[in-house]
């Protein structure tokens, strides 16, 4: 074969070797992106769970203490407590909607603890009867909505820790397609025929 045609049979093998190794990082980059996006969506869901669990539990003490000590809680009182399950409803919609059955319990349970909360502060002079009811609602509605965002934030730990092992399965890629791309460029230099002896 002539020297020219082992030259450009080279160079197009080369050529080719390192448009597959291109494409193949661009393609595991995107999919490390989108990982990174879900693990970063998924943690900021775990926050909001911690944080709508802690509110529940100051909301229950704001109901047993009207209800044990007739206790009218302070104004500053609810500087700390902003239930927000909006921002939880969209992390499940949009990165976890198998989670949806876990916010829509929250989602009640936090309704009926504001109702507790809100009558127990209404009324006067509650009978007995009423502060137990009072009661019984906070601790219940806070008891379920710690158990089930517990458990909501088991499962994400389960669905994040694959996505984790994204970064070494990347840096594996990309040793191979180094050593890709160093084939290619050896198989495009100009291939020289060794000269035969005179």
């Amino acid at each position: 074969m002539p020297n020219e045609l082992w030259t450009i049979l080279a160079t197009v093998i080369g050529g080719g070797i390192v448009w597959f190794t291109t494409r193949q990082q661009l393609h595991h980059q995107r999919r490390a992106e989108a990982e990174r996006r879900f693990v970063e969506k998924m943690e900021l869901l775990h926050g909001a769970l911690t944080k709508l669990s802690a509110q529940s539990g100051l909301l229950q003490m704001t109901v047993l203490g009207k209800v044990g000590f007739n206790a009218d809680p302070k104004a500053d009182q609810f500087k700390g407590i902003s239930v927000d399950t909006g921002t939880m409803q969209m992390l499940v919609d949009c990165y976890a909607p198998h989670l949806k059955p876990e916010a829509t319990i929250i989602e009640g349970a936090f309704l009926r603890l504001s109702e507790a909360v809100v009558r127990s502060l209404l009324e006067v002079k509650p009978t007995d009867k009423q502060k137990a009811d009072f009661t019984v609602a906070a601790v219940e509605a806070t008891r379920l909505i710690h158990s089930t965002a517990k458990a909501a934030q088991a499962k994400i730990g389960v669905l994040v820790r694959p996505h984790s092992e994204i970064p070494e399965a990347v840096a594996l890629h990309n040793r191979f397609r180094r050593r890709l791309t160093l084939a290619g460029r050896w198989l495009g230099r100009p291939f020289r025929r060794a000269k035969s002896p005179s």
